[in-house]
């Protein structure tokens, strides 16, 4: 699923996403495939909903999570 990053708690490493689907999904530090610290950067310089990002939704007893979260990379060729 393809989402923007809407916040990015840098000091505990967790941030949420908003997906295609309009659904929230909190992800942390270790569930992403890309480096946490490109993220961090990208999201102070642009800040909410200018990053994107793929992931993989999942449910959790504590509601919806983005594992395997990686930057999105949208070409124009």
């Amino acid at each position: 699923m393809v989402g923007t990053v809407n916040n990015v708690v840098a000091s505990k490493r967790f941030g949420f996403i908003l997906g295609e689907n309009n659904q929230e999904y909190f992800f942390h530090a270790s569930e992403m495939v890309d480096h946490w610290e490109v993220l961090e950067s990208l999201f102070a310089k642009y800040g909410k909903g200018k990053i994107k990002v793929t992931f993989e939704p999942t449910k959790t007893e504590k509601g919806p999570r983005a594992k395997g979260v990686t930057l999105f990379m949208d070409r124009e060729d």
